[in-house]
């Protein structure tokens, strides 16, 4: 659940990700900021982050899957 996330902080760990990281989110995401996916996406190295105004969570529809998309065929 979105509380039991909550009591976990993973933050300043996702700067040891070394992994491609593409980061997803919806504008009018109900349970999370845009400001925490801006953060998210900051801490991870070479992460990149895509932001779809009017979607809530979890993000789909056929812009967020030609945006997976587009970021796995560039790896």
């Amino acid at each position: 659940t979105v509380k039991a996330e909550d009591q976990h902080a993973f933050k300043d760990r996702l700067g040891e990700i070394t992994a491609p990281t593409l980061v997803i989110a919806g504008m009018a995401d109900p349970f999370y900021s845009p400001a925490l996916f801006r953060e998210t996406a900051s801490r991870i190295p070479g992460a990149e982050l895509v932001l779809y105004e009017g979607m809530g969570h979890p993000a789909s529809g056929k812009d967020f899957e030609g945006t997976v998309l587009r970021f796995l065929t560039r790896r």
